[in-house]
């Protein structure tokens, strides 16, 4: 679950695992633009980024042309344009538009490739979103193997 600028407010561990070293973060400073900004492995864990960095900046862009002056989205939103040049230039392009659902794929560097279905819904006033991600047909098994790199599911046999 993540608040309108990308705060993670409730990941559960195969969520967390997904964005490799995201889990490492204090769960106070886990926030989806973050890390794909400023954290060595998202270039390498996001299997498209530029089309992942895109999209976040064309979402906080929506998130923003409502509430524009929303401490919460001005503060990520200045302290991206001070610590990444990509976000200044993406910011810039003045791409507007709401996250959406669709595949997404993640290298995870303890499981390989995931191709996974991401769905999203908003709720109340869209202020908080509800992700959903499930597995492509034929990535079940490296979603299993992720699960159990968590500790979420027991030892195998």
């Amino acid at each position: 679950m993540l608040a309108r600028n990308g705060d993670v407010l409730a990941a559960n561990p195969e969520g967390l695992a997904l964005y490799a070293g995201l889990g490492s973060w204090p769960a106070c400073r886990r926030n989806t633009l973050r890390y794909v900004f400023t954290h060595s492995a998202a270039r390498s864990v996001l299997g498209d980024w530029s089309e992942a960095a895109a999209t976040s900046v064309a979402n906080l862009r929506y998130r923003t042309a409502a509430d524009p002056d929303a401490p919460d989205l001005c503060s990520i939103r200045d302290e991206l344009a001070a610590a990444s040049a990509d976000f200044r230039l993406l910011w810039d392009r003045h791409d507007v538009r709401p996250r959406r659902s669709g595949a997404k794929t993640f290298r995870h560097p303890a499981v390989g490739d995931l191709v996974l279905a991401h769905q999203s819904w908003h709720l109340d006033d869209s202020s908080v979103r509800l992700s959903l991600y499930q597995p492509e047909p034929g990535h079940e098994d490296r979603l299993h193997l992720l699960t159990l790199g968590t500790g979420v599911a027991g030892s195998p046999g």
